[in-house]
């Protein structure tokens, strides 16, 4: 499957996210990033035109979820101006555009996870990243940890400490809130909020 997206134009900011998203669900890899149009069967379905287009400005918002029987999603509610002139999204046509920060199988962990971002006051503007095709999440054992480079040095900026992709996976949910909670402070600190 296969999915049209935007990330943060600030590489810094955008690996913040990144991190953010990986402390949250570590078994899962996929960067931080708004789906604006998808799913898609296969990637030669996707338009050349729509890639093109600059989406400007995401307002990112509250937390929120998605809680139900099985699923367990915690994002950050996103704004974008003019969004339904490239929202496609046939399987939730009146979605809400959102940054998935975790999507997994344990409603307490979602809990805690959502308890932790509505601590923060989310009211960002950010500039987006062109739109980009996105492929569905994978295990982290992929090759996302040849991106893992990148996320590791801003997790030691954070934290001064040298983690590797495995022993992220192996810290606690204790933990691994503690380390959230300085990476959405960084985020606050660099967006100046």
């Amino acid at each position: 499957m296969f999915f049209v997206a935007v990330t943060f134009s600030d590489t810094k900011i955008a690996e913040l996210f990144d991190l953010l998203r990986l402390l949250a669900q570590p078994d899962f890899a996929r960067s931080a990033h708004v789906t604006l149009r998808g799913p898609y069967a296969n990637k030669k379905d996707i338009s050349g035109g729509i890639l093109s287009k600059d989406v400007g400005k995401i307002q990112l918002r509250k937390a929120g979820n998605f809680f139900s029987e099985r699923q367990h999603t915690v994002y950050l509610g996103v704004e974008i101006v003019g969004v339904d002139d490239f929202w496609y999204k046939p399987d939730f046509p009146n979605g809400t555009p959102h940054l998935s920060i975790y999507d997994g199988k344990d409603r307490k962990e979602a809990w805690v996870i959502f308890n932790l971002l509505r601590k923060f006051p989310w009211d960002l503007s950010l500039n987006s990243s062109p739109m980009h095709v996105l492929e569905a999440k994978r295990p982290v054992e992929t090759e996302f940890i040849f991106a893992y480079e990148k996320i590791a040095r801003t997790l030691y900026e954070i934290t001064e400490q040298q983690l590797s992709a495995v022993e992220v996976r192996q810290l606690s949910l204790f933990e691994r809130v503690g380390l959230m909670v300085k990476t959405c402070e960084r985020i606050h600190l660099l967006c100046g909020a």
